[in-house]
Formats: C-alpha cells, sequence, structure tokens
C-alpha cells in the first residue's frame, strides 16, 4: 500500500483479514465494555425521535388552523354568492372553488402528516436501543470469527461502515533503521447514526 496522493512516501503492507478481524473485535469491545457510552446513545436517540414528533405536531397544527381558517372563508364566500351583479356573482363563484381546492389540498396534506406521526409516535425505548447494540456486538463478533452466511455478510459489512463513519483513517510510521513500517488505523465510531439506522 502506499498514498495515492503521493503524500506519504512510506510503503506498507496490510493483512485485511486480520486488519477487519481486529476492527470488528474492537468494535465490539467498544460496544460491550462502554456502559455510559449507550446511556448517552439512549437519551441522544430519544431526543431525535422526540424532536421529529414535535416538529410534526407543529405542522399539523398550523395546518389545522389552516383548514379552520378556508372553512371561514368558504362560508363567507357562500353567503355573498347570491348577492350582486351577475358579474359579482361569477367572481365570487371563482373564489369559492378556489378556496375548495386550497382547503382540500390542505386536509390531504394534513391527512398525511397524521399517518406520519402516527407512524412515528413509538419512540425508541431505552431497551430497545440496548437490544441493537448488543446484536450489533454478536453481529461483529460473528464477523470477526467468519462464522457469518452469504447474505449475513453484506449486512456486516453494512453495518461495519456505518459504524465507522465510511472511513479509517491509516498511518504509516516509518522506524528508523529498519525496513518495515508500524501501520494504524484510526476509526471515529458512529454509533448514534448507526442506532438511529437500525430503527428505521
Amino acid at each position: 500500500m502506499q498514498c495515492k496522493n503521493g503524500l506519504c512516501p512510506g510503503r506498507s503492507i496490510v493483512n485485511r483479514k486480520q486488519a477487519v478481524h481486529a476492527i470488528c473485535n474492537d468494535l465490539r469491545d467498544l460496544i460491550h465494555r462502554d456502559g455510559d457510552l449507550i446511556e448517552q446513545i439512549v437519551c441522544q436517540a430519544q431526543d431525535l425521535d422526540a424532536r421529529g414528533d414535535d416538529q410534526l405536531r407543529s405542522e399539523i397544527s398550523a395546518l389545522n388552523r389552516k383548514v379552520a381558517v378556508l372553512a371561514s372563508k368558504a362560508s363567507d364566500l357562500y353567503e355573498l354568492a347570491g348577492q350582486g351583479s351577475e358579474d359579482d356573482r361569477a367572481e365570487v363563484m371563482v373564489k369559492v372553488r378556489a378556496t375548495q381546492a386550497e382547503r382540500t389540498t390542505a386536509r390531504h396534506e394534513l391527512s398525511r402528516l397524521d399517518r406520519a406521526l402516527a407512524g412515528s409516535e413509538a419512540t425508541i425505548t431505552p431497551g430497545a436501543v440496548r437490544s441493537i447494540l448488543a446484536d450489533l456486538t454478536r453481529l461483529l463478533e460473528y464477523a470477526a470469527d467468519g462464522k457469518l452466511g452469504p447474505d449475513a455478510v453484506y449486512t456486516a459489512a453494512s453495518v461495519f461502515g456505518s459504524l465507522v463513519g465510511g472511513r479509517i483513517w491509516v498511518h504509516v510510521e516509518r522506524r528508523p533503521n529498519r525496513k518495515r513500517a508500524n501501520v494504524r488505523g484510526v476509526i471515529r465510531p458512529q454509533l448514534i447514526n448507526t442506532v438511529c439506522d437500525a430503527v428505521k
């Protein structure tokens, strides 16, 4: 291996199987031993979940007000429909139809948001988050030991990529008077995003 951009002159050989095995084990141990981190993930995941529901409720409330205003407007226009000249009545009917169309659109959007809120009302629980993390731990353990079937390998690869944030920083350190260099990989675990993805 050598830097594709030519920024680092150091060359190295990495045993990919051993490297993946080591990273899987490190990720598994990280999830397993860090109880405080798991609790933080639980709290933040619940907070993100609640924020989404609050935004939906706010939009639904605004649409309910809009529908009520449009209903009042339509009612007022109906009262004017039979008054004035023929041109006045025609103009009022055009406004009535436009108001009805706007109200129908608002009601349709309100129905969609109600369904979305109903589908998201099941706020994620601490137990669910711990269960997800336990599953991730087992998956990484099986991946590290090469015990996964063909289908599960793709799931493990997706989880692995999500956990490491899609990238691993590799540092090659040249050693004085030695032919071989030390290679060090740095990962920045993305547990919260991984848990949120697992919930969807």
